[in-house]
């Protein structure tokens, strides 16, 4: 004969509190997780941001820094053209007084040619002019 033996379920008050507190501590798990999950993209997503805005920033000291030296490049230009045509200019009025000068020296040339004719035309014709009253005195 078999003997049966029979259990009978009897209410636990304290397995239902561990069973109540294993599922609280489940869900507690479960929030810590979802929770570091985001806090870990929030921190990577702020990384992220981070990166680009030093990126931008960088961009935009690197262009900064383009622009200076086109700024300085362009003045540079500026400066040589500028003094080309100072050079050029001072060049012209050099050419122009050395001409000026140049037509001067004729001129006065040409005034002192002309008076010394007119002065050794007048000694030949004052000597001419003595010499012939010397030779009408001697002759009376």
């Amino acid at each position: 004969m078999v003997l049966l033996q029979t259990t009978t379920l009897t209410y636990d008050p304290f397995s239902l509190l561990f069973l109540v507190l294993v599922a609280l501590a489940v869900i507690g798990l479960g929030v810590y997780l979802f929770t570091a999950i985001a806090d870990l993209r929030n921190r990577n997503e702020m990384t992220d941001a981070t990166v680009n805005a030093l990126n931008v920033s960088t961009n935009t000291y690197a262009n900064l820094a383009q622009a200076v030296v086109n700024a300085i490049n362009q003045q540079t230009i500026n400066m040589t053209n500028l003094t080309q045509a100072i050079v050029t200019a001072i060049n012209a009025n050099t050419t122009i007084y050395q001409a000026q000068a140049q037509a001067d020296i004729n001129f006065k040339n040409t005034l002192l040619e002309y008076y010394g004719m007119q002065l050794t035309d007048r000694d030949i014709r004052q000597l001419m002019l003595g010499k012939n009253q010397n030779q009408s005195t001697s002759t009376k």
